[in-house]
């Protein structure tokens, strides 16, 4: 009787160190308390720390130990994000498949994250989400398991502030570029189109077939004289034209 006394009390004792091994109790989504029955210990002792990144309105939250060769481990945890005007647990959190969490069984879905199994870990990292259009102050709290007899309660990150984002207004579709329509002839146009003089035969054939002098210099290639003169052998006659801005004078010589 006395070896099977032992027996059943050696088992009880084992079950009772490693307590939860799959989460933390539901009383503790309030207390923060692993149910051991030993007081905590004092967090001004506590060789675990949080460390957390603001994402926006998502906050990146990770719990460690302290030391550098030697990290302190831990078996267990639970962690929440609460207001800080009320202490009321609030958004939501994402753990990734490799993680050693879990979300803890609290009054809503993923409000809360705790330990999947007991196993020694040396850090745990998790996202946490904003709700939807909230503007207040948070403060991330956890609880930690060292062994049975050391565990320490409801450590709390600094106050964060955490700002409504506006969702950006769509963008406007692009406008279909259309082709512009051709600019219709004006009067003016009209107008300096018929100012402009047509070409005086006198300048047909200047230099090739005949020779031609005019007033201003070179104005026979610009075709824009004062007074311009051709002449042209025929046989034994010479045949001059003087051409002036007013009348065309032809000679025979």
């Amino acid at each position: 009787m006395k070896l099977i006394y032992s027996k059943i009390s050696l088992l009880f004792f084992i079950a009772e160190v490693y307590g939860y091994s799959t989460g933390a109790p539901e009383p503790g989504c309030i207390t923060l308390e692993p149910g051991h029955g030993n007081p905590p210990r004092d967090n001004q002792e506590n060789p675990y720390h949080l460390q957390v990144k603001e994402l926006g309105t998502r906050l990146e939250i990770i719990l460690k130990g302290s030391g550098w060769l030697i990290v302190e481990t831990f078996r267990g945890f639970i962690i929440q994000v609460r207001q800080n005007s009320d202490d009321a647990i609030i958004g939501s959190f994402d753990i990734n498949s490799s993680s050693s969490a879990q979300y803890g069984a609290c009054s809503l879905p993923q409000n809360t994250v705790t330990h999947l199994s007991s196993d020694d870990k040396t850090s745990v990292s998790v996202i946490w989400n904003s709700p939807r259009n909230f503007h207040g102050q948070v403060y991330v709290t956890a609880s930690v398991v060292q062994d049975y007899n050391n565990y320490w309660v409801d450590f709390r990150s600094d106050i964060i502030d955490i700002k409504k984002t506006t969702e950006p207004e769509p963008e406007p579709e692009p406008e279909q570029e259309t082709e512009p329509e051709p600019e219709p002839e004006t009067d003016e146009r009209a107008k300096l189109e018929s100012k402009i003089k047509p070409k005086h035969v006198i300048y047909d054939g200047c230099f090739e077939t005949k020779g031609c002098f005019g007033y201003p210099a070179l104005c026979e290639v610009t075709e824009d004289c004062q007074v311009v003169a051709s002449w042209r052998q025929v046989t034994t006659t010479t045949t001059t034209t003087t051409n002036s801005l007013k009348k065309c004078v032809v000679r025979d010589f």
